[in-house]
């Protein structure tokens, strides 16, 4: 991300998820990303797409190929999508969506869980 002119701030700590929260509540018009929950080119919405390079029959065999691979988990879903993404980015990629990324980590700091389980 830094190589296409992003800041990027290191968060990781047990307090960040609820100070960037925060910070969103505050500056409605801002939106913070991580920078691993999607390819580069999709971290900031743009007006200007690449045009796709394959045609709806290849993109649909690409993703039938792929789904045929990946394992039957319960409580588990896998979306595969095709996009074209430049001669120097990775052939694959796999990310998780940010709204559930942010979910599990709310879930995780907040204890709420812990607290359920001791009591039942």
């Amino acid at each position: 991300a830094t190589n296409k002119g992003y800041d990027v701030l290191l968060m990781d700590g047990q307090l960040d998820v609820a100070m960037v929260s925060m910070l969103e509540q505050k500056f409605e018009k801002s939106r913070f990303t991580r920078v691993d929950s999607d390819v580069v080119d999709n971290l900031i919405v743009k007006e200007d797409r690449k045009s796709e390079v394959l045609e709806a029959g290849k993109q649909d065999a690409i993703t039938i190929a792929f789904k045929s691979q990946l394992p039957k988990m319960d409580k588990v879903e896998f979306n595969v999508m095709t996009q074209a993404l430049g001669e120097n980015t990775a052939p694959v990629m796999i990310t998780q969506s940010e709204y559930m990324r942010r979910m599990k980590e709310m879930d995780k700091y907040s204890g709420w869980n812990e607290f359920l389980w001791r009591n039942a």
